[in-house]
């Protein structure tokens, strides 16, 4: 079962090209997760079923909000703008 987890990580990782220590952080708020994974560290079956869950339920972050500057003109009062 472990291998076949192991995989299914890989993979998950590779489309949506997030660093093995951001899933462990992510799906169980354990940063060596992947790494002890790896090592070969047993998991039980609860944690399968948390670490499926996560991939199954995950939505990409969505980018950072970045401010667009714009160009306030200003005009004199009573003045149209255009």
């Amino acid at each position: 079962m472990t291998s076949s987890l192991i995989d299914q990580i890989e993979n998950f990782l590779g489309q949506h090209s997030m660093s093995p220590i951001t899933f462990g952080r992510k799906a169980l708020g354990d940063p060596h997760f992947v790494r002890d994974l790896r090592g070969g560290r047993d998991v039980r079956l609860s944690t399968v079923e948390r670490v499926k869950e996560f991939m199954e339920g995950y939505r990409a972050d969505p980018p950072p909000f970045v401010k667009q500057s714009r160009r306030h003109r200003r005009t004199a009062p009573g003045m149209a703008t255009a």
